[in-house]
């Protein structure tokens, strides 16, 4: 899914989604050249360890 970068907001970029549904997306998970108006790939993979501990964690 492709997303355009629509603004920024302190340390999140506000992404809009081909759906047009809208995510914030921490700097950090782009590189230091994405800026407002740039088209990105976006994408979730499952974390396996992360979502044992949380598995956990709500028992």
């Amino acid at each position: 899914m492709q997303a355009v970068v629509d603004s920024c907001n302190g340390d999140y970029f506000r992404c809009l989604l081909e759906n047009g549904d809208v995510i914030n997306v921490h700097k950090t998970c782009f590189s230091a050249a994405i800026e407002v108006g740039d088209v990105v790939t976006v994408s979730f993979q499952r974390d396996e360890a992360a979502s044992k501990k949380q598995k956990e964690l709500m028992k």
